[in-house]
């Protein structure tokens, strides 16, 4: 986990002073809300079901490099949380019922790079990600109601990254397992006014969360999971 926490800022400083000696460099604290969901494409089967939004959120930081007067590429090193949620409520034979909600959160070490279009104080904006996993964790708090009895669950358990492939021995039955390496797209649009930027983006995952199992030749391609959602950010820029 070391090497990835390094090579990461490695990459994202290389990005930063790379450019530096021919554009005009503003550095920015960002923050806010991530709204994620999965896409999932199981091959020949229907197994898909029904997940909702999660909400959850994104901070770090960012960099803007003005090339131009209308032009900027803008790196960033952001932690952030995305996931995607169940909720329970069913009414199941007679007076039966289930009712609750199931959350899944992927933690990541993200790295953004965008090419920004400006106009007056509006910008849109686009470009790749790549994202290493730090953690993940499910979440579950369910009540199910029979014959006039009610019976509770509530518990969570870790969900490991993993960034080669599982062996029979690191799955057990009370952890989850999920690709660490996620890579993707963002599409936005960005406010300027002052040293604050509110910006609003798209981002569609790439990546496979399905993680390569040793002893499972084609599961992997036959069972396809990627992120998939938007965020609402503000940007500080210092010393604006």
């Amino acid at each position: 986990m070391k090497t990835i926490w390094k090579a990461t800022a490695a990459v994202f400083l290389l990005l930063m002073f790379s450019v530096v000696g021919m554009a005009q460099l503003k550095l920015g604290l960002k923050a806010g809300m991530n709204v994620n969901n999965i896409h999932q494409n199981y091959k020949e089967s229907n197994l898909e079901s029904e997940t909702r939004m999660l909400l959850a959120y994104h901070v770090g930081v960012m960099a803007d490099y003005s090339l131009s007067d209308a032009l900027s590429i803008q790196p960033g090193l952001m932690y952030s949380r995305k996931g995607f949620s169940y909720d329970l409520k069913k009414e199941l034979e007679g007076e039966s019922s289930l009712e609750g909600f199931d959350r899944t959160y992927f933690d990541y070490l993200e790295v953004p790079v965008n090419v920004a279009y400006k106009f007056g104080s509006m910008q849109v904006y686009a470009g790749p990600y790549v994202s290493a996993a730090l953690n993940g964790i499910n979440k579950y708090d369910y009540s199910y109601k029979m014959a006039g009895t009610e019976e509770k669950e509530k518990d969570d358990y870790k969900i490991k990254p993993f960034f080669n492939k599982v062996g029979d021995k690191d799955a057990t039955d009370d952890k989850g397992e999920f690709a660490g390496l996620d890579y993707g797209v963002n599409v936005g649009l960005g406010f300027n006014r002052g040293p604050f930027l509110i910006s609003a983006a798209f981002t569609n995952g790439l990546g496979n969360l399905t993680p390569d199992y040793k002893s499972e030749g084609g599961l992997r391609d036959d069972f396809k999971v990627r992120n998939r959602g938007g965020n609402l950010s503000l940007t500080y820029f210092l010393g604006q």
